[in-house]
């Protein structure tokens, strides 16, 4: 957790001091390109190391895929664009970005039935009460 805190940290400030003279669809592009690279380094590595991706099912398209492909592209140019912006905060902005927690505890609770809602909520409450005083503090 630790780990993900910091890389997530320096992930936002690269992200910023890039955005200060770099287009953001410009930077977009290239965040596109390199996770199709990392992802496709990835099922390489799997399919050398023998291990059965999609548990040795044939490959089968669903538009689902296509979709769900949109809209993190529309959400990273959103935050990008958002970057961008002279006037933004930029702990505001990686709060609302990292917010995304909200709909994957939800979904988890409700498509895949996920235990201990209790102890997770506590910690969702605790993550949307942080947010809420970054916002109310940078005003």
């Amino acid at each position: 957790m630790a780990i993900s805190v910091i890389t997530g940290v320096a992930s936002a400030l690269y992200d910023k001091h890039i955005l200060g003279f770099l287009a953001p669809m410009f930077v977009q592009s290239w965040t596109n390109i390199y996770i199709t690279i990392a992802l496709l380094g990835l099922m390489l590595l799997r399919k050398i190391k023998g291990e059965h991706i999609n548990d040795g099912k044939p490959f089968c398209w669903d538009w689902t895929m296509l979709i769900i492909a949109v809209f993190i592209t529309l959400a990273d140019a959103l935050y990008f664009f958002a970057l961008k912006d002279t006037n933004a905060l930029l702990s505001v902005v990686s709060m609302i970005r990292r917010s995304s927690v909200i709909v994957t505890f939800g979904l988890g609770a409700i498509l895949f039935k996920e235990g201990n809602l209790k102890a997770k909520a506590i910690d969702l409450l605790v993550l949307l009460l942080a947010m809420a005083l970054i916002v109310i503090g940078s005003q």
